[in-house]
């Protein structure tokens, strides 16, 4: 999880949903999108040591690939994936392609015996109001090793920009849904289990532990899915 060191996705014309309604539509939205969602482990190195790195990922297709940060696998000597199963198996990941300015990742992993990967459902990209400041979001990763964990709030802002160590993001969705070290790559995702962002970065007192203070942020669904569709393509 990149770290900033400090010194219910609703149409125009949809009517107030009570906390029942809310409810249901947020288990909705988990039952569609945790199929689809992977934990990573990663073997990386830094100056001949190698730590191991931990995040999450998102399946974009249904033959194994899978969109993630590139803080979490790049550079990386061994990539471990583990799926959201009856029974959860794990897979060897393949790095396809990574990108450090823009904080992304492609990484795939090989089908068994003709098997079919659940695939994300994305917010649609003309939708002007795919994600609004006030929407209802749900946070989905793999918090400190814990595969799979779900976290809820709300979109606080859908154009953030930030610096982060020399790199700069500009368009960032703000959420004060939790995510802390290890939800890096996983998605951000609506309350019509439709993915709106990769959550990438937290605002952070102590750099040190990973520990979420309040607010985070994730990369918009449309750069992302981009930057995929683009390697997948093969134009990178």
């Amino acid at each position: 999880m990149l770290i900033l060191s400090l010194s219910s996705q609703f149409g125009a014309s949809s009517v107030y949903a009570g906390p029942k309604a809310v409810g249901i539509k947020t288990k909705e939205a988990v039952a569609a999108i945790r199929p689809a969602t992977v934990s990573i482990r990663a073997l990386r190195g830094n100056g001949g040591a190698f730590y191991q790195s931990i995040g999450s990922g998102v399946l974009v297709s249904e033959d194994g690939y899978i969109l993630t940060n590139d803080h979490v696998v790049g550079d990386s000597q061994s990539i471990e994936v583990t799926v959201w199963k009856a029974k959860e198996q794990k897979y060897i990941g393949r790095l396809v392609h990574s990108d450090k300015k823009r904080d992304l990742a492609l990484i795939r992993i090989r089908p068994r015996n003709g098997e079919r990967f659940a695939m994300a459902k994305f917010a649609k990209l003309n939708e002007p109001l795919r994600v609004r400041t006030g929407d209802r979001v749900l946070a989905i990763g793999n918090p400190f090793g814990l595969g799979h964990t779900v976290t809820s709030g709300i979109v606080g802002n859908t154009s953030r920009s930030l610096s982060v160590g020399t790199l700069n993001y500009e368009g960032l969705i703000q959420t004060d849904a939790p995510i802390n070290q290890g939800n890096s790559g996983g998605p951000l995702v609506n309350l019509r289990g439709e993915v709106v962002g990769i959550n990438t970065a937290i605002l952070a007192v102590n750099t040190e532990s990973g520990a979420f203070s309040g607010q985070g942020f994730a990369i918009p669904m449309d750069v992302a899915m981009g930057f995929a569709a683009e390697v997948m393509r093969g134009g990178i």
